[in-house]
């Protein structure tokens, strides 16, 4: 999620509306937003008040939210981040969370019976128990997540992506592209340089000499590449959350889109890279050797010099 784009209650009431249905939920999900950025974080007793069938919120930034037990069928919570929400014993049937943001999120003994979670990124999610049948996990990010006692019957699992996932049986999935940081470098030693796309999650790689290398799209989440030298690579839309890039050089690195997220960056060089369009939030920036792109987000950022954004803004600080 890249806004945290909240309205405010009065603008709700003047929108034109097509019908008391839609009325109902448009000012429902005006209110929920509107609460939520005031600090309300429990809206177990609000959605039993409103019964959430139909409900519809898109791109906002719902971390934390508590959202347990309640009555979500046919929800929509469309590119929405709600990383570390609880939705334990929800029913989300036939819910709409196309590539939301689900990290770290409680969805033990959900309802996602037919829900569509295409592309959503359920990293570290507990769904033990949950209910997933028929549900669409295309392209769906399911790093260290927890399906123990899950009902997987006719899920849609065509290219997930698959590492240290725990399923339903208790066995350990992974995907063909998770590489094992050995094979990387015994690879890149030959004279390899194109790892578009691979699976390097928290992968040993402090020190290493890696420039030049092509990492487009790569999951290097809590990585630890501290110190290693990647002057000159391809790191378009990687995925550096959580990871270890103290002191890394990036020198004329292409980092354009990529996620930044909770990442350590401090004392790195970023001189010459392209940031545009890159994630930084909860990034500690102290200390490195950064200019400020134009396009970029910023949220709780620690600046190169201690300084911090709470955001969220789009907008490079002065």
């Amino acid at each position: 999620m890249n806004n945290e784009d909240f309205v405010d209650e009065e603008d709700i009431v003047d929108e034109p509306f097509f019908s008391p249905q839609i009325d109902a939920e448009m000012m429902a999900s005006g209110k929920l937003v509107v609460r939520y950025k005031a600090g309300e974080r429990d809206f177990t007793d609000f959605m039993k008040i409103i019964d959430g069938s139909g409900f519809h919120v898109h791109d906002r930034y719902l971390v934390d939210i508590n959202l347990s037990g309640t009555h979500l069928y046919n929800v929509s919570f469309r590119r929405c981040d709600l990383s570390n929400a609880n939705f334990s014993g929800a029913n989300l049937e036939q819910a709409d969370l196309y590539d939301v943001y689900l990290i770290g999120a409680n969805l033990k003994g959900a309802n996602l019976t037919n829900a569509s979670l295409e592309s959503a990124n359920l990293m570290g999610a507990n769904l033990t128990g949950a209910n997933l049948t028929g549900a669409n996990l295309m392209q769906a990010n399911l790093i260290d997540v927890n399906l123990t006692n899950a009902n997987l019957e006719g899920v849609n699992w065509e290219n997930a992506i698959f590492c240290h996932t725990i399923m339903a049986d208790g066995s350990v999935a992974k995907s063909p592209r998770v590489l094992d940081p050995r094979e990387l470098l015994r690879r890149y030693a030959l004279g390899e340089r194109n790892f578009e796309q691979v699976i390097l999650h928290r992968a040993e790689l402090q020190g290493v000499d890696l420039r030049g290398i092509c990492l487009k799209e790569a999951h290097l989440t809590y990585a630890n590449l501290s110190g290693a030298n990647l002057e000159d690579s391809n790191l378009i839309d990687v995925n550096f959350r959580g990871a270890n890039l103290s002191g890394a050089n990036f020198y004329d690195a292409l980092l354009t889109g990529s996620e930044l997220n909770f990442a350590s960056v401090r004392n790195a060089n970023l001189m010459m890279a392209d940031k545009e369009g890159c994630d930084f939030t909860g990034t500690d920036l102290t200390g490195a050797k950064f200019y400020f792109p134009q396009e970029a987000f910023y949220h709780n950022t620690i600046l190169p010099d201690g300084t911090i954004i709470v955001g969220p803004t789009d907008e490079a600080p002065c």
